[in-house]
């Protein structure tokens, strides 16, 4: 499992968003406030045990499972666009359908989440003995 890293998707969406001149300032902050927008959500709705930390810069990495970049990188980008920034030319993005079934793609998050602490949990249920009391 290796976790999601910052600087990709960032350079992702500098790509994917119009950043030129003084959009450029402007922009960095942004990302930084998107994912930690982004994280907050998956926090909340995935009910993680290990709670992903925020992030302070566009560096590093978050502790998600990188299976999951596209889900984490389509809240990046709703929520960069809540915040003004528009796509570039040739890259637009239809936000109804980026958050359509957003709401289900977190909870696949969470589902992993528990099947793999289900298949994690090694508990030997032999020793169950049964309910009600032993003679």
């Amino acid at each position: 499992m290796a976790d999601i890293s910052l600087q990709g998707v960032y350079a992702q969406k500098r790509r994917q968003f119009r950043v030129l001149g003084s959009g450029s300032d402007r922009f960095q902050p942004d990302f930084v406030d998107a994912c930690n927008d982004a994280i907050a959500r998956i926090n909340r709705q995935a009910d993680l045990a290990t709670r992903i930390s925020r992030v302070t810069k566009p560096e590093g990495t978050i502790d998600l499972d990188d299976a999951y970049t596209d889900v984490f990188s389509d809240l990046v980008t709703m929520r960069l666009m809540d915040l003004g920034q528009r796509p570039s030319q040739g890259m637009e993005i239809d936000y109804a359908e980026l958050s359509k079934n957003m709401d289900d793609r977190i909870d696949s998050i969470r589902q992993d989440v528990l099947n793999q602490a289900i298949a994690a949990d090694t508990d030997d249920e032999t020793d169950f003995v049964g309910l009600g009391a032993r003679g």
